[in-house]
């Protein structure tokens, strides 16, 4: 990786030399902000590597032990004993806990492979958005979707939830 050694006149933005379709996308307080320096763009851009294969490591492993491991997604072995109905409601509830953070690692890693690698191909080689509108908007819908709004929030909401109604677990 080559340093490039960048002047940053007084009043530049950090939008400067961005195409033109994309200023419909940005909010107005985006233009007000100076630019970065490149150590910044590249020390997040590692981060945002190094988080990237911990993640998938991580979660990749919680679905295949998940996917491989049938113990794990059976609610009841019987052994041809009869279970009663506390019982079987204990064993329900652990599947479905191993269930919502199998769901829990799903969205962690739709996540980090859906906004971790245009972030760090934009960090790397060009400092600036390249993929036009249309993607800069799936890739803050998917932000929203993945990240914060629905499967992330709702699944640890949910886990905690059965965690308080069935703490012998």
């Amino acid at each position: 990786m080559v340093a490039t050694k960048r002047v940053f006149h007084v009043g530049s933005r950090i939008t400067d030399g961005l195409p033109e379709d994309l200023a419909p996308v940005l909010p107005p307080l985006w233009h007000s902000f100076p630019p970065q320096h490149p150590f910044i763009i590249y020390f997040f851009s590692i981060l945002i590597f190094l988080l990237l294969l911990i993640n998938l490591i991580g979660n990749g492993l919680v679905l295949v032990i998940f996917t491989t491991t049938k113990e794990l997604r059976t609610p009841v072995r019987t052994h041809g004993r009869l279970y009663t109905w506390s019982e079987s409601e204990i064993l329900l509830s652990a599947l479905q806990s191993n269930l919502l953070i199998v769901n829990l690692a799903l969205s962690d890693l739709l996540m980090m492979t859906t906004m971790g690698i245009p972030a760090v191909v934009n960090g790397f080689f060009t400092h600036k958005w390249i993929f036009g509108p249309l993607l800069c908007k799936v890739y803050g819908c998917c932000g929203g979707i993945f990240g914060q709004n629905f499967f992330n929030i709702h699944g640890i909401t949910f886990i905690t939830y059965q965690e308080y109604q069935s703490p012998n677990l």
